[in-house]
């Protein structure tokens, strides 16, 4: 499927790591000055791991004052960095009182059934008809994930926005500290880090 170009902030904008520590830093100070950062590190599992690195970061958000001002980054593979960008997306909700149960609603729903339903349908008649308009198993994903969020959490800035939006995009309060957040992969056969 088309992979999505990033053309809203170009990356001469974007800042370094050192100066976004330096910001987190700067506000930090301000807000919490006794607060130490955290740096947090998700593994990898599917959607269980999804659920599990939302279930405890959206418990965190919940219980602990200020936590994501905290956070400086976080850093997962596979399912922990899908669960890592529902939390980020979800931030602008934090405030209210249900968020850790409307952040686990948003990760725990069926996001299986978009899935296979591509594969038996758009991949396989792809098998017979190559660029048949239909979406692949990885678009049916996506397009899940960015339903998924959006009945759980309205809002402009969801799982569709795009990925710079978070930080950089007007909607999404940028203004506000936002965690920065590492995806990494693995390669299938030797299991060798991609970041």
């Amino acid at each position: 499927h088309p992979v999505r170009v990033i053309t809203d902030t170009p990356a001469e904008a974007r800042p370094a790591l050192l100066s976004a520590w330096q910001q987190q830093q700067n506000a930090l100070a301000k807000l919490a000055p006794d607060k130490p950062v955290v740096l947090i590190s998700t593994a990898g599992g599917g959607l269980r791991a999804a659920y599990w690195t939302a279930l405890i970061l959206g418990k965190l958000q919940q219980n602990v004052p200020q936590f994501d001002q905290q956070l400086f980054a976080i850093s997962g593979v596979s399912g922990g960095s899908v669960g890592s960008m529902f939390y980020i997306a979800s931030l602008q909700h934090a405030q209210q009182a249900d968020y850790a149960a409307r952040l686990l609603d948003a990760v725990g729903r069926d996001y299986l059934a978009p899935v296979t339903a591509s594969m038996l349908y758009g991949d396989l008649a792809a098998r017979f008809i190559p660029f048949n308009g239909i979406d692949d198993r990885a678009a049916a994903l996506e397009s899940g994930w960015e339903h998924g969020f959006a009945d759980v959490f309205a809002g402009p800035c969801t799982m569709a926005s795009s990925f710079t939006a978070f930080y950089f995009g007007h909607d999404c309060d940028r203004q506000t500290w936002k965690p920065l957040l590492f995806s990494n992969g693995t390669l299938e056969e030797t299991g060798q880090r991609i970041v």
